[in-house]
């Protein structure tokens, strides 16, 4: 800890990794799973796209993800690589399972870290990483930024506002800050710095027991997830057309997240959540 100076974390989660999210990367493992024994060939790339798109439509109320997010996601922020007619897959799915049965990975590890942390936490995103108090427990130096309408990827949702604030919350070097410079114009959010914070309970403690992780996480890697939805191609809408959840319908569009957040800033540094 002594050679890092200071740390900038994206709404990661303190925790263990099954308490602290390991039901949504089994979701998303599973995912990735079925999509590459499913995958269409001889097609271009337009239609592989709306493929990913088809598939994830299905799992919008699993991801958290709006449609118009969906929609518009860059395929290429994908762990995906095009091979002419298809898309291969490029993380090995069995390697990272048995990864993630690592004892470091389902303990929670001592200690503080003394440093300066700047936390930028999404008000929507599954991890609840702005209401965790374990934050402070490692972290007694942490300056906590919220966007309300955040998911977990908030460069993605909110890529200017989201530079915007570490430039002007971390003192950063010259260099650094040139290379940033290029990307980074004036925000759109008008709120003023502030100490409010919104706070939402934080999820339930999972079972860590280490013989029952794979069955509890990882439904049988060979079924899909969930196991009662089929994936296929056959069971894709084919217009494109989902229905909606009034839990899919509090998710804002992004063009209307674009268009301006509200950001909750906690620039005291240790302030406890109230």
């Amino acid at each position: 800890p002594d050679m890092v100076e200071k740390l900038i974390i994206e709404d990661s989660t303190p925790r263990n990794f099954i308490s602290g999210g390991g039901k949504y990367m089994s979701l998303l493992m599973n995912m990735a799973y079925e999509i590459e024994k499913i995958m269409p060939t001889g097609v271009d790339r337009q239609t592989a796209n709306q493929f990913f798109v088809d598939v994830a439509l299905q799992f919008k109320s699993e991801l958290k993800l709006s449609e118009e997010t969906i929609r518009n996601y860059d395929a290429d922020l994908l762990p995906i690589k095009w091979k002419g007619d298809t898309y291969a897959i490029t993380i090995n799915i069995a390697a990272v399972a048995k990864a993630l049965m690592n004892d470091t990975l389902q303990q929670n590890l001592p200690g503080t870290y003394e440093g300066e942390v700047l936390l930028i936490c999404g008000g929507k995103s599954q991890f609840k990483v702005g209401s965790d108090p374990l934050i402070l427990k490692y972290f007694p130096k942490v300056k906590k930024i919220e966007f309300e309408d955040a998911g977990h990827f908030i460069h993605n949702s909110y890529p200017q506002q989201f530079l915007q604030e570490v430039v002007t919350q971390n003192t950063l070097n010259s260099n650094t800050l040139q290379q940033m410079a290029p990307y980074i114009t004036p925000t759109t959010a008008t709120t003023q710095p502030t100490a409010q914070e919104i706070i939402t309970p934080i999820p339930p403690q999972l079972p860590s027991n280490n013989n029952s992780f794979l069955t509890t996480f990882y439904p049988q890697l060979t079924q899909p997830y969930p196991s009662n939805r089929e994936v296929s191609r056959s069971a894709l809408p084919s217009n494109g057309s989902a229905s909606s959840s009034p839990t899919e319908q509090s998710i804002i569009p992004d063009e209307q997240v674009r268009q301006g957040t509200r950001i909750h800033r906690s620039l005291e540094t240790g302030l406890a959540p109230q």
